[in-house]
């Protein structure tokens, strides 16, 4: 369900379970913004920027230049939420 990157992310910290679950909302999220049909949540991979801010590379899933994504991920012990906004430039 995860790329190696999201795991490494996940899996060197405390928080696991968390980090691994506002992902799994994120690629749900980012899924039914797209609405895509053929896309499968393995397909997307929530990586991290420079300064930590989450985001999908929808080049990565083959979707035209002009597509972007805004995520924000959100988590605490027992809640993870995730929006995703899919636009065009």
């Amino acid at each position: 369900m995860f790329s190696r990157d999201e795991l490494a992310y996940a899996m060197k910290s405390q928080k696991k379970w968390e980090r691994l679950a506002v992902r799994f909302a994120a690629k749900e999220a980012v899924w039914k913004a797209l609405g895509v049909g053929g896309l499968g949540l393995k397909d997307i991979s929530i990586k991290r920027s420079g300064n930590g801010m989450p985001f999908v590379d929808l080049k990565e899933l083959g979707l035209p230049k002009n597509r972007k994504a805004s995520l924000s991920l959100s988590h605490s012990d027992n809640y993870a939420v995730a929006y995703c906004l899919v636009y065009r430039e």
